[in-house]
């Protein structure tokens, strides 16, 4: 069974806004629904399982009141939201070497159906997997934050 972990735990405090960032709507619509909805149309993925602060549980439920996304609260530190994310998921399904947890932010609603496969066939492959891309900035490396010790290849 795969599962799609998301991660909703964040209060966005350096955004500034009344409430965490991923109900801030663009285009009508939360960021964290419009994340979820690229995870509820993955052919792939078996369950949704969304986890947020305690006071934000109810208003979440209520965003994804139409759907099959289970909404429970998550932990204080992103470690602690995912493994309630399994405990969940023992206590209700079971856990078993067929149980697989792809797992992601929510908001980071511009995630790709391709990219949600290729984590699974990877997953699956392998064990485990994580998405990365290209730098494209200039990075610099620094042994004790004073001086550059080196600038990596793009």
């Amino acid at each position: 069974m795969i599962y799609a972990v998301i991660a909703a735990g964040g209060i966005g405090s350096r955004m500034g806004a009344d409430k965490p960032k991923q109900y801030i709507e663009i285009g009508g619509k939360s960021i964290i629904a419009h994340t979820a909805d690229k995870f509820i149309r993955c052919e792939r993925i078996d369950k949704v399982i969304v986890l947020c602060p305690d006071e934000w549980v109810d208003y979440t439920k209520s965003i994804f009141a139409e759907t099959n996304v289970t909404v429970i609260s998550g932990g204080d530190t992103r470690n602690e939201t995912l493994m309630k994310a399994i405990d969940y998921i023992e206590e209700t399904d079971g856990l078993s070497d067929d149980t697989y947890l792809v797992t992601h932010d929510a908001v980071r609603p511009f995630v790709t159906e391709k990219i949600i496969c290729d984590n699974i066939d990877a997953m699956l492959e392998f064990g485990a997997t994580g998405t990365v891309i290209p730098a494209v900035d200039t990075i610099f490396e620094s042994e004790k934050g004073t001086v550059i010790d080196s600038i990596p290849d793009r």
